[in-house]
């Protein structure tokens, strides 16, 4: 079920509603509003997430990537993504899951203000349309 037209829930930009599961503590998942970004190559959660996943930051395998400020430490952990059905929130009537991407490695950074989902790990999986004039967006799964 592809998303349509679902309206920026930030001023100017669009946000998605995703779940953020630990696969070794299922228990353990955190609901947040992930920024769709084509710039970012990656998708990139902030810090402090992880402790609500039940993860030890820097017990993760790290990595260097290059950012806008040079080069900065990342630490990967295991996480699955849950995309909630945007009509349905609109509604205020559950939290039906539309799409998942399974458990992989996704980067903390320990500093980051906000959750990135870039095209690297999760754009790369959708046709992304935006459409600013009127501030909404869809997202529909490719074939695979």
């Amino acid at each position: 079920m592809p998303i349509k037209n679902f309206p920026f829930l930030a001023p100017s930009i669009p946000v998605l509603p995703i779940r953020i599961s630990n696969p070794d503590k299922m228990i353990r998942v955190l609901c947040v509003l992930g920024l769709l970004t084509q710039r970012q190559a990656i998708v990139l959660f902030r810090g402090g997430v992880e402790k609500d996943l039940g993860l030890d930051l820097e017990s993760g395998k790290e990595d260097i990537i290059g950012t806008g400020n040079g080069k900065t430490k990342i630490y990967l952990h295991n996480c699955k993504i849950d995309i909630y059905d945007t009509l349905e929130l609109q509604k205020h009537q559950n939290y039906k899951i539309v799409y998942t991407i399974q458990t992989r490695e996704i980067p903390f950074l320990p500093k980051l203000p906000t959750v990135l989902l870039g095209a690297n790990g999760f754009l790369m999986n959708f046709i992304l349309t935006i459409d600013y004039p009127n501030k909404l967006f869809s997202i529909l799964k490719t074939e695979t």
